[in-house]
């Protein structure tokens, strides 16, 4: 259950379709990378990557009615961009600290292009970011086989005690078709003053390779920990590979040969 990015820094990659993919250890204060893909605002024709004259900004708070922040985007100038929908291209870059006291981090962007300003702020509702490694961990996740014809997927999670709710997005890899389901976990005991428990047990194929993602609300919105794009694999003890012992006519020939060297290395002397 190891995490993909644990202790390096953040970074959000806002795509050209669309996506935002948190990879790292977002958390106050830490450094965090923003890396954006002007496309999103549908630039006219003339605009070109990056000019200085056509800023792109991002806008940031990291509290409740906090100060607003811009971070100005900046990037190689070229009218000839790597285009690459998935973030891998021309991307614009803006680099800051999230400060000590954050509680989230809420981002929307705007940019001067030549035909006006133009708004990328998820149909006004923003985009939230909480700190996955620090609010939420997997104490366990595994399958149990029971018998020859069923298995249960067990998980047990860890959060932080404002932690409102949690669900588990999974599916079974091991088959041609992906069924994806959706489930809630339970809030089981405290664990400590500031930790809450929560599991889920369902059943599943026998042989079932179980890969998953988590959701978990607080404050009333919803926010994902999913490895940084990575997902969670749950383990299977009852299939833990083991490299067999060697076949006994490969171990005496290793012998003979060994045997026929020191042979020859006597001779020498």
């Amino acid at each position: 259950m190891q995490r993909r990015f644990e202790h390096r820094p953040a970074q959000i990659s806002f795509t050209s379709d669309f996506h935002e993919l948190l990879e790292g250890d977002l958390r106050p204060g830490a450094s965090l990378t923003l890396r954006y893909d002007p496309d999103r605002l549908s630039p006219p024709p003339e605009y070109t990557f990056a000019d200085p004259r056509c800023p792109v900004l991002a806008h940031v708070q990291y509290v409740e009615h906090g100060a607003l922040r811009d971070l100005p985007l900046t990037g190689p100038v070229t009218p000839l961009p790597d285009r690459d929908p998935m973030g891998q291209g021309s991307m614009l870059i803006a680099t800051t600290v999230v400060p000590a006291d954050a509680t989230f981090v809420e981002l929307w962007f705007s940019g001067q292009m030549p035909d006006g300003e133009r708004w990328d702020s998820d149909y006004g509702t923003n985009y939230w970011f909480r700190f996955p490694y620090l609010d939420i961990e997997i104490a366990s996740a595994e399958v149990i086989a029971e018998g020859d014809t069923d298995a249960r997927f067990r998980l047990r999670v860890r959060t932080t005690a404002d932690v409102e709710a949690v669900r588990v997005r999974f599916s079974d890899v091991s088959t041609p078709v992906r069924v994806r389901r959706d489930e809630p976990l339970r809030a089981d005991e405290a664990t400590g003053p500031l930790r809450r428990e929560w599991s889920f047990e369902g059943a599943v194929a026998p042989t079932a390779l179980i890969r998953f993602k988590l959701y978990y609300w607080l404050g009333g919105r919803r926010y994902k920990d999913d490895n940084s794009g990575q997902y969670y694999i749950a383990s299977r003890p009852d299939l833990r590979e083991e490299v067999p012992p060697p076949p006994a006519a490969l171990i005496a020939a290793a012998h003979a040969w060994s045997e026929k060297l020191k042979s020859t290395a006597g001779q020498r002397t």
